[in-house]
């Protein structure tokens, strides 16, 4: 990947070598998220790519280096959960816009052993503002995180929690914020004001403990006790 030298309407060439002409020059514009990376302190270009073809289009996957700063004091612990149909809720009660109903189908379709990539580029792009977000909220009141724990996440349910649980570590590390990972079993059944656990607290999206009357949205129950 190499900046152009005198061509000023395209932003890199993207230089390939071993094809069947010698060489291939490919121009390319730079997406809104790389300049994002690029924008960090002392972020570099790896000059290394991937070039693929998705749907008709060429693309080229680039890394950005970057050093890792200082993680910062934490004054306090923000939770958040990844819901079925919600795509994200935080402890502090924010909730995030709907997550398309293909994440129900991807989901049956991953138990069923079909593994390709239908229909993921929206949630994953949803997915990826709401960790943009919620790590630029951490970073302004001087927050830890608290995601599930995506290695303990169960594989043809829980890729939204995963994705998101992934994304949120990196782009904390990127800017110092602390991330604590939780175990998610009995999350979405706990009780998160005295505790207790009862697989009849939750329906649905609902919850209402079955000792002390505590009710709330099921997600927001979840982020509670992952905080």
């Amino acid at each position: 990947v190499q900046t152009p030298r005198r061509a000023g309407s395209f932003d890199l060439w993207v230089h390939m070598e071993g094809t069947p002409g010698g060489q291939v020059y490919l121009p390319a514009k730079k997406h809104k998220a790389l300049n994002r990376a690029l924008a960090l302190p002392d972020a570099t270009l790896a000059k290394s790519a991937e070039v693929f073809r998705r749907n008709n289009k060429w693309y080229a996957s680039v890394y950005v280096r970057c050093p890792l700063p200082e993680q910062q004091k934490s004054s306090g612990i923000l939770g958040v959960d990844v819901g079925v149909r919600k795509s994200i809720f935080r402890s502090d009660g924010y909730r995030g816009r709907p997550i398309d109903r293909r994440v129900q189908a991807r989901a049956d379709r991953q138990r069923l052993g079909v593994t390709h990539r239908v229909g993921r580029s929206f949630q994953r792009q949803l997915l990826d503002a709401e960790a943009r977000r919620a790590v630029s909220v951490a970073r302004r009141c001087a927050y830890s995180l608290a995601v599930e724990d995506p290695a303990r996440l169960p594989r043809w349910r829980g890729w939204a929690a995963r994705h998101f649980a992934k994304r949120t570590v990196l782009l904390a590390s990127i800017h110092g914020v602390p991330v604590r990972l939780v175990a998610p079993p009995y999350t979405s059944l706990t009780c998160s004001r005295c505790g207790h656990v009862d697989k009849l607290n939750r329906r649905k999206g609902g919850f209402r403990c079955q000792r002390c009357g505590f009710a709330h949205n099921a997600d927001y129950n979840a982020a509670r006790n992952i905080s």
